[in-house]
């Protein structure tokens, strides 16, 4: 009797250390190197991670070193999109991620151009300069 109780107390005790483990081993890792054409290192670019059959998403940031990082993430299919001002933004669609790995997918962001958008703000006159009609009021007096 004694014998099974400990027996009891063990394997319950197993099934509780491993239960972390097993969640663990559900999700998949994606990182990687943000770079320019040439080459050279591009920190600060913002990237989105998105699940295409959940529409599930995480966002990140390159690190100085051009590298970033998305960990936990369900296995799937996933998009994702790079960008940073300055440069044409980069959309990959299709990445298959599996359980258990990490991904290592570098991006590449070609150079574009910055965009500027000139707003003009104004108020109508007061006098109507369109018109070529006068008028006004003549009294008796």
């Amino acid at each position: 009797m004694r014998r099974l109780a400990l027996l009891v107390l063990v394997v319950g005790v197993s099934l509780c250390l491993a239960a972390p483990a097993l969640a663990q081993q559900g999700t998949a890792e994606i990182g990687g190197k943000v770079t320019d054409q040439q080459g050279g290192v591009l920190p600060g670019v913002a990237i989105v991670v998105t699940n295409e059959d959940t529409g599930v998403f995480r966002e990140s940031v390159s690190n100085p070193d051009g590298s970033y990082f998305v960990s936990q993430i369900i296995p799937g299919r996933y998009r994702i999109t790079a960008k940073l001002e300055g440069f044409r933004s980069l959309d990959r669609r299709n990445i298959l991620v599996e359980v258990g790995r990490t991904l290592t997918l570098d991006l590449m962001l070609d150079v574009g151009t910055l965009n500027e958008t000139i707003t003009v703000s104004g108020d109508s006159p007061l006098v109507d300069l369109s018109s070529a009609e006068v008028g006004g009021h003549i009294s008796a007096q």
